[in-house]
Order: structure tokens, then C-alpha cells, then sequence
């Protein structure tokens, strides 16, 4: 019988079926092999994991390895599940179906608290996976999978019922909603029907006259924040009392101010807004007040770039519509779909405002990915831009606007070879003039600082830079044009 070397297998707990070792067992396994019996072969299977090695995977036979292991025996009898390399990722369930039926079939039966431990664990990691597959793996009937798994399809199904409700506030139709959550439009309907989002929004202000704080009310009911507040500001239709009464559920640090002007200075991005840490995070102060100026609430705003989401949680919490995409879309984002801009527009929907914000050019190219227009040579991330530009033009309403965003770029010497030998890219004037050349009539430029960066080695970074007489730039302007 092939033996293959203990060293050499590994285990996941994702697809092990057995949880708790008897010390019993393992001992009179080693004496059935001091007494010169012949035991049965693990079962293992070569999976390909997520890092792209091929490891070889322990399915059954964990108490044999371990009387193995106790006579000093480097090697085991072992017979493979499928002879062939299979992803383990992709084949989780049936994996851990196989090695609860070969641990039942083999010495010990699995025990009842192993069997909801591993039905529990499936179903928490992967939500798609209905109770039915699972009992069928399991062997076992799907009234008991249903038994110890309610608590998590309860929570599962308040939370693809938020997320149903909050893509219907951006003004997404069922059949686009059970594209994504994967549902017919009729069960969508039905779900939505449960819905009243007067009641809801009487409801929370109730809770929040009684006490009851913000996040206390959001985790009640199972929403995110801005859906929340969104829900709170329901009856709310002029924007400046819906920053009001916005402010007054929040911190007084964290209030939202309305510009008066056209330079508009943040020291930070606002918590609510986008997700922490992404990458070219903007302010969502920046596209709130873009938002009063541009749009009305119940318009329609496209994002065609919208990274961290920023975009998508200003128009929830200030009432407007809103369809975003992006190239590389964050994984718990269903609000963003994937779309590659160099295929065209993704959407033939005329909206109210498009929110422009693309890579800087070169700016953080490293951070955003080689797929990234950061990669491209100049001439053809401004080819890029023209068109994308045009295209704006063809998806807005008669008197839409346009927003973009832009910052300038300034290059040291060992630049200046991609820079085509200039100091200076005016990133800005480039952009303003494509927008007036397809049609737009340029109705505000306003300044929005870039933040200045912090962290090690920042304070030298600029001491060195005004050693050596070289200015560092924070120009970047919100140019606005409308049709």
C-alpha cells in the first residue's frame, strides 16, 4: 500500500470533521499496531490553496496519524479522495462532507457537537450555501442542519434584507437588486414589501427621542450607519436643514459645514464617509457640499470611479440617488459594481450630477495597481481622460453637471523623462479644457487643497525640499462644467 511521509500533510479545521481527539481511541490504535494489525489508509486530498501551493490535505485518519506518530513511524498507508488536484477554496463543502462520512465510516462517528460546530461554521463563512447542501454532505436530514444554523440565517437574512433596502434608496431596480444578492425580482418584491420606510424612519426618531444612541439604533435594526441616517432624514427635502438635523445626530467635531465659498479646506475625511484606509480616500464634507450645489435630493448622481465609496454614502445620507462603479470594486461594496471605463460608459442612464475623481496621473500609481490609468504614459492617461470626459457629457441631463476632480503634479529631475521634460503638469488646465472643448460650460472652479501627508520621514521629506528651493504641491481644484 503507497505510504506517504506525516511531515509532508497538513490539516485545515475548515474541512476536518472531526473536533474533538479521543486519547482512548489513539491508544488502542497503537496497540493494534504493536499487535502487528493493518489499519485502515487515511484519506487525503492535494487541494490548491489560495497562494497557489499544492499542499496535501488531511480528510480522515487524525487519530491514526497520531499513533503513527506516538511509535515513532514517519510514514502512513493513505489512499487520495480524487486523483486530481482540486481548489480548496471552491470545494470547502464537499471536502468536509467527505471527511465526516469517511470518519463515520472508519473508527470513531462524529459527534453530534462536531456535526453543528462544522454546520454552524459553513454556513457563517459561506452564506450561499443553503441548509439543504449542507445536511446533504453531512449525511444527515436538513431539519437538523435548520436546527443548528437558525440564529445564523436570522442574521443573514436581516442583513441581505438591509443591504436589499439600502441599493433601493440608491435607486436600484429589483431586477438589478437580485442580480447582485443573487434572488428572483419576485422574492425581491416580496421583501421589499416588508419595508416601510416611514414607519422605519418614525420608528428611529422615536428610539433616538427615547435615548437611544445612533449606533444603538443602526445594530437594532440591522442597518449600516448611513443607511440609518438616511432613514432618520427621510421626510428631510432641502439640504441645508438635512445637514442640520444630520449634525445634531453626531459629535460637534464631527459637524458638516455648507461652503459659503469657493476654496474649501478639510483637515481630514469624515468617519461616516467611504471606506477607512482606502487608498485616494476623499473628504465625504468634499462631495456633500459638491452635492448641495450640483444635485437636489431624489437626483440621480453616477460615480464611474468610486473607490472606497465615499460618493455612495454622501447620496444615501443626503437623499439622492446614486450609481457607482469601479475597475477593482472593495469586496463588501455591493453598491459598486465592476466596470473597466476603456469599454465605454457603464450606464446609459442620464443622471443629475457625475462625480469625477480619477487617479492624479502618476500619484500613488504604486498603491492603486499596474491595472490602474496611473501606469499608462502621459499622453495616453490624457487620451484616457478626454474620452471619459465626452462620455460624461453624453450620460448627463440637459443642465446636469460635472464634477471632477484634479490635482496638479509637479516632477523632481529623475521624473522629468515620464513628464516629456517638464516641471510642471497642469493637470487642471488640460482637464478644464477638454471639458469646454465637448461642450461644457464651466460654471465654478473651486480650490480644494490636497491634505498635506504625515508620518516618518514627512518632516525631513520637506525640510530637503525647501533646502534645495523646490516648492511641494497641494493645488488640486473641483472644476465644475455643466450641459
Amino acid at each position: 500500500m503507497e505510504q506517504i511521509k506525516i511531515s509532508q500533510i497538513v490539516t485545515d479545521s475548515r474541512v476536518y470533521g472531526r473536533v474533538i481527539m479521543s486519547g482512548k481511541h489513539i491508544e488502542a490504535l497503537i496497540s493494534d499496531l504493536r499487535d502487528g494489525k493493518t489499519l485502515p489508509p487515511i484519506v487525503i486530498q492535494r487541494v490548491k490553496r489560495k497562494d497557489g501551493t499544492v499542499v496535501d490535505l488531511l480528510l480522515d485518519g487524525k487519530h491514526r496519524i497520531e499513533a503513527f506518530t506516538e511509535l515513532k513511524r514517519k510514514e502512513i498507508p493513505f489512499t487520495y479522495w480524487k486523483d486530481k488536484v482540486i481548489d480548496l477554496e471552491e470545494n470547502i463543502l464537499p471536502l468536509l462532507g467527505v471527511s465526516i462520512r469517511t470518519n463515520n465510516k472508519y473508527g470513531l462517528k462524529t459527534s453530534q457537537a462536531d456535526i453543528r460546530d462544522k454546520a454552524r461554521a459553513i454556513a457563517g463563512d459561506f452564506p450561499g450555501i443553503t441548509n439543504k447542501e449542507i445536511a446533504r454532505e453531512f449525511d444527515v436530514s436538513e431539519g437538523r442542519i435548520s436546527q443548528c444554523v437558525a440564529d445564523i440565517r436570522a442574521r443573514q437574512q436581516a442583513s441581505r434584507d438591509s443591504k436589499i433596502l439600502k441599493l433601493s434608496l440608491l435607486g436600484w431596480t429589483q431586477e438589478e437588486i437580485g442580480k447582485v444578492v443573487r434572488l428572483d425580482q419576485s422574492v425581491i418584491a416580496r421583501i421589499m414589501q416588508n419595508f416601510s420606510v416611514k414607519d422605519l424612519h418614525k420608528t428611529m426618531n422615536a428610539s433616538l427621542e427615547s435615548g437611544k444612541s445612533l449606533k444603538e439604533i443602526a445594530e437594532y435594526h440591522g442597518f449600516d450607519l448611513v443607511t440609518t441616517l438616511s432613514l432618520l432624514l427621510h421626510e428631510e427635502d432641502n439640504d441645508i436643514g438635512r445637514v442640520e438635523k444630520l449634525n445634531r445626530y453626531r459629535p460637534e467635531d464631527d459637524a458638516i459645514k455648507l461652503k459659503s465659498y469657493d476654496i474649501w479646506n478639510f483637515s481630514s475625511c469624515d468617519l461616516l464617509f467611504g471606506t477607512p484606509d482606502y487608498v485616494g480616500r476623499i473628504p465625504g464634507q468634499l462631495v456633500v457640499n459638491t452635492l448641495f450645489y450640483c444635485s437636489k435630493p431624489g437626483d440621480l448622481v453616477i460615480d464611474p470611479m468610486a473607490g472606497g465609496g465615499t460618493t455612495v454614502d454622501s447620496c444615501i445620507v443626503m437623499g439622492r440617488k446614486c450609481l457607482a462603479y469601479d475597475l477593482q470594486p472593495i469586496e463588501n461594496r455591493l453598491e459598486i459594481r465592476e466596470f473597466n471605463l476603456e469599454d465605454g460608459f457603464p450606464t446609459k442612464k442620464n443622471a443629475s450630477l457625475i462625480f469625477l475623481d480619477p487617479p492624479y496621473w502618476s500619484m500613488k500609481k504604486k498603491e492603486y495597481g499596474e491595472q490602474s490609468i496611473s501606469f499608462k504614459p502621459l499622453e495616453e492617461y490624457y487620451s484616457f481622460m478626454k474620452k471619459l470626459i465626452g462620455n460624461c457629457y453624453d450620460n448627463l441631463k440637459n443642465g446636469g453637471h460635472l464634477a471632477l476632480l484634479i490635482a496638479n503634479q509637479s516632477g523632481r529631475k529623475k521624473e522629468r523623462e515620464a513628464f516629456g521634460d517638464k516641471e510642471y503638469l497642469d493637470h487642471v488646465i488640460v482637464c478644464y479644457n477638454y471639458m469646454v472643448d465637448v461642450g461644457f460650460t464651466i460654471v465654478r472652479r473651486v480650490s480644494v487643497p490636497l491634505m498635506p501627508t504625515s508620518g516618518p520621514g514627512q518632516a525631513s521629506f520637506v525640510t530637503d525640499a525647501f533646502e534645495k528651493k523646490r516648492m511641494l504641491g497641494l493645488v488640486r481644484e473641483l472644476v465644475i462644467g455643466r450641459k
